[in-house]
């Protein structure tokens, strides 16, 4: 992250476990972690999915929006379709939030 600095990062954030150990992909504070250490956009993926994947997008955009991270971490919702350009000059666009994700987010501040 703090070498090759990606613009986009897509992140397996459930905190899936197996009950004998620790967990198989990354958690909320995990994932908090590595979006404080980079640069571009964070999407949180693999979250609700699963019986074994606790983390809940709310609470990760939460947590996020606390630690001043809201405008890099998104948590798209299931089926949600991302779509980015990789045309130099239209690269540094950013990914911009649903409406109906955008006014959720301002309605909880």
């Amino acid at each position: 992250m703090t070498q090759r600095r990606p613009d986009v990062s897509v992140v397996p954030a459930g905190g899936a476990a197996f009950d004998l150990g620790s967990e198989l992909i990354m958690d909320q504070e995990q994932v908090l972690e590595l979006a404080a250490l980079g640069s571009g956009q964070f999407f949180a993926n693999h979250m609700e999915a699963l019986d074994h994947c606790p983390t809940r997008r709310a609470d990760l955009l939460a947590a996020a929006r606390e630690q001043g991270l809201a405008d890099r971490l998104f948590a798209p919702a299931d089926g949600a379709t991302l779509r980015f350009n990789t045309e130099p000059a239209l690269a540094a666009a950013r990914f911009q939030r649903p409406a109906a994700e955008a006014a959720a987010s301002s309605a909880s501040k």
